[in-house]
């Protein structure tokens, strides 16, 4: 089935850009849903501060359900400058089990008032964002571009169901040391991704009722998998005596450089031209194999259930 791009999806991110580009204005009225409050609050449980309950200049968007039940609500109506005191209850699932369900007090200064304003989405909106002169150009724009997208991710799909049927067919061994090396990768990129929620795998690990060695258990089938794909990728590279050129090398650094809009120069030190020409062969094997391999379209539901 060929993709296609709905006028919602051209229009989400048309809300999207126009989001970007929006400005904050301060008001001089009592804050209401909506409105973005800067506060100083200090939380107390029974007059004595918890740890963690205290922040200074904090920026909180009333009704976006950010903090506990009932806290946001009673910002609602306060001016710059007010303070009072709020009771909450913490909910009883809470993460920190000695304040999970226990009703605590806030006492809260609002700093400041802000809202945010959208500009209207026209054609001048279209110059100040775009390189097009009327609305409906960047519209055009921006539905073929996400046209092309979902075109490449199909592709991407195809071959990436590929690879994987031709490793599932190949008899090469896999050395050990390439499933531990994998497995090493998967551990450290699992780890950075934990670091943007500020836990660390350790904690992970314990939050799910186990430790390292069981999240590295838990992975090696997926390790086993991606190591059997880059030996099958790296014995068609042979087989067929797959290269790459110099030039090519030179386009894919341009590319690269054009893409995080970087200068060539700083692309060559971050990137080593015998790593970018690893990935540019790996490439040329996997497109091998897409280009070799049949799609075969799903079965009709009535066929999979007379099937059954």
């Amino acid at each position: 089935m060929e993709p296609s791009v709905t006028d919602e999806e051209v229009e989400a991110e048309l809300d999207r850009m126009a989001k970007n580009v929006a400005s904050r204005e301060t008001v001089e009225r009592p804050a209401a849903d909506g409105d973005t409050v800067n506060l100083d609050f200090e939380g107390f449980d029974n007059g004595v501060a918890f740890e963690g309950g205290k922040g200074e200049k904090f920026d909180l968007v009333l009704g976006s359900g950010s903090f506990i039940p009932g806290f946001e609500e009673q910002v609602v109506g306060m001016s710059a400058g007010e303070e009072k005191d709020i009771d909450v209850t913490f909910p009883a699932d809470y993460h920190a089990k000695e304040l999970a369900g226990k009703p605590v007090t806030f006492h809260i200064k609002v700093n400041g008032i802000t809202v945010e304003r959208i500009p209207e989405k026209d054609d001048e909106f279209a110059k100040d964002v775009s390189e097009f002169d009327t609305l409906e150009a960047l519209r055009a724009d921006i539905r073929a571009k996400q046209l092309e997208s979902r075109k490449q991710s199909i592709e991407r799909a195809f071959e990436s169901a590929a690879v994987e049927k031709a490793a599932e067919n190949a008899t090469a061994d896999i050395p050990e040391a390439l499933v531990e090396e994998e497995l090493d990768r998967q551990m450290n990129n699992f780890a950075y991704q934990l670091q943007s929620s500020g836990m660390t795998m350790e904690q992970y690990a314990k939050m799910m009722g186990g430790d390292l060695s069981t999240m590295r258990k838990a992975l090696r089938p997926s390790a086993e998998k991606q190591a059997k794909v880059d030996v099958t990728l790296g014995e068609i590279v042979k087989v067929e005596n797959l290269e790459v050129t110099d030039e090519e090398v030179e386009a894919e650094y341009q590319s690269l450089a054009d893409t995080y809009h970087m200068e060539l120069e700083k692309v060559r030190g971050l990137v080593e031209a015998e790593s970018l020409k690893q990935d540019l062969l790996t490439r040329k094997a996997v497109k091998l194999i897409a280009e070799a391999a049949v799609p075969v379209a799903p079965k009709p539901e009535e066929e999979t259930k007379t099937e059954e």
